[in-house]
């Protein structure tokens, strides 16, 4: 009897046990010959399964695997899905979009990777850092007037903007303003001098006076060569390989790491692992390539996700979840994991706010919800399967039906 306890007990204090995926995890890339080659994609470019890290964003999503968010899109409507991912026809991201998406990224990076984030951006001032600049062109017309210039720059302030803009070129003093407008314009500057341009006009005249434009555009030329790229988010100027971020932006985005830390439970989901592990596998129901990049994998096979919101309150933010499928997100990542032999034992969304209030608050779905989405994903992964098979998209529903409602 006495034995039989000891080994209840035994059995009772054993240690959990672990998938240890980051010992079979590689990088996304390894040197060959002087040059990186993919680890993830075969010399044929076909998928490799594994686990990575490092998986640039823009190569992930290129990758040619299903991912949460298409899946997410093809429950919502198959009609969605087809739109984009069958007849490749892509939407137009919104000016309201395209910033929400920034104010995320930015939230996203310095939360998960801070050494990385500081290493790909730099803060912008604001007129609040530097009080005493002048800041408006009333205020920049006003003391060009009281240091005797003119409001409006002449033929040699015009003169001087080219010359400013390509030191190289033969700019004669008697040309005339037509000649000049037309220089310009040859050289993609615009014929009236703008904010900056007054401002360095003054800051010629009186390098005491402060003016606020100037000091931003200083700011940007102190981090290096400015240099146009091409993202996945459009067309970005970067300064010394940096990307400038609105300095209110910054200060929020600070201000939400201060809150993760603070919380227990969101430190905890966010510690002791590594961020954006990726995982390519081929789903064992449909022999479709699945992939999945997670935010935050920990050794203790649990997974995080980072995610803004307008707000933590839990009503609201739950409505989010199911309005935004996030139970389908997170039986699709466990999925790919359990395909590669990693049981995610708990997946808690970090949600983040930042408009209204700067505030966090982690979740995790409670074990029916899960149980559900588990349900709703396998029954998305077959009906797609079946549509592809099928080749039909023409409604959302796979056999026509007429609908009274």
């Amino acid at each position: 009897m006495v034995m039989m306890m000891q080994q209840c007990a035994e059995q009772s204090f054993q240690e959990p046990t672990y998938s240890r995926w980051f010992e079979s995890a590689q990088p996304a890339y390894r040197e060959e010959g002087g040059e990186l080659t993919s680890n993830f994609l075969t010399d044929n470019d076909e998928l490799v399964e594994g686990i990575f890290f490092g998986v640039p964003n823009d190569v992930y999503h290129a990758l040619p695997a299903l991912s949460s968010s298409k899946l997410k899109d093809f429950a919502k409507q198959a009609t969605r899905y087809a739109k984009t991912e069958i007849h490749n026809i892509d939407r137009r991201v919104t000016t309201a979009q395209q910033k929400t998406f920034d104010a995320g990224t930015i939230a996203h990076a310095i939360s998960l990777e801070p050494v990385r984030f500081f290493n790909e951006y730099f803060r912008l001032p604001v007129p609040a850092d530097y009080p005493d600049a002048l800041n408006t062109c009333e205020q920049i017309n006003q003391a060009l007037c009281e240091a005797g210039l003119p409001m409006t720059e002449g033929k040699e302030g015009k003169r001087a903007r080219l010359l400013r803009h390509d030191p190289s070129l033969t700019v004669s003093p008697s040309a005339s303003t037509r000649d000049l407008d037309a220089l310009l314009v040859q050289n993609g500057l615009s014929k009236t001098e703008s904010k900056l341009d007054k401002a360095i006009r003054l800051s010629q005249h009186d390098s005491s006076i402060e003016v606020f434009e100037l000091i931003l555009e200083q700011e940007k030329q102190k981090q290096g060569t400015p240099a146009q790229v091409t993202t996945e988010d459009g067309e970005v100027t970067l300064y010394g390989g940096k990307a400038p971020v609105h300095g209110q932006m910054w200060d929020d985005a600070m201000r939400i790491v201060q809150v993760i830390r603070n919380h227990p439970k969101a430190a905890e989901a966010l510690s002791h692992g590594f961020a954006e592990v990726t995982m390519i596998a081929k789903c064992s129901l449909t022999g479709l390539w699945v992939k999945a990049k997670f935010d935050w994998l920990s050794v203790f096979d649990t997974a995080a996700d980072v995610k803004t919101t307008l707000s933590t309150l839990p009503g609201k933010f739950e409505r989010q979840v199911k309005e935004l499928k996030y139970d389908i997100q997170d039986a699709f990542y466990c999925y790919v994991a359990e395909l590669l032999g990693v049981n995610i034992k708990r997946f808690t969304f970090v949600a983040v706010e930042y408009v209204n209030a700067i505030n966090c608050q982690p979740f995790a779905l409670r074990r029916n919800k899960r149980e559900k989405a588990r349900e709703a994903l396998i029954d998305s992964l077959e009906a797609l399967k079946r549509r592809l098979d099928n080749n039909n998209w023409l409604n959302d529903f796979e056999e026509p039906v007429l609908l009274e409602i």
